[in-house]
């Protein structure tokens, strides 16, 4: 359950989930909730995919797994495989450092410029 410690009435029922919990024993995880990353995010980095894709002359598909594995954005089995992260359960700080990084790649990498979220969404309008 997520609570809003800014407001009052969910700090009171926050205390009482966390009373009730106590007094079972039961076994539980604190964290701070994340803002996860935005659709527009997302719709914005796989834009960015689509054009390396077709400026490459690869797959989407291809160039999401490639990227992700070589800057770094993956989690390692017990195997030793990499596997690329998921944005859907990035946080938007996570998110941004993501295209970030592959907007700096495609262009040292592969010499394609890829806009910016300003570039992007203007040209949208």
């Amino acid at each position: 359950m997520i609570y809003d410690l800014n407001n009052d009435i969910e700090v009171e029922r926050c205390r009482k989930r966390f009373k009730s919990l106590l007094a079972r024993k039961a076994k539980v995880e604190v964290k701070e909730a994340k803002k996860n990353r935005s659709l527009d995010q997302n719709a914005y980095y796989h834009k960015l995919i689509q054009i390396l894709a077709d400026d490459i002359c690869d797959s989407f598909e291809s160039v999401k797994f490639d990227s992700k594995i070589e800057l770094g954005f993956y989690i390692e089995s017990r195997q030793g495989n990499k596997i690329p992260e998921s944005t859907a359960t990035m946080s938007s700080k996570r998110m941004t450092e993501l295209i970030d990084r592959f907007r700096m790649w495609a262009e040292s990498f592969h010499v394609v410029y890829l806009p910016t979220p300003e570039e992007y969404w203007k040209g949208l309008e």
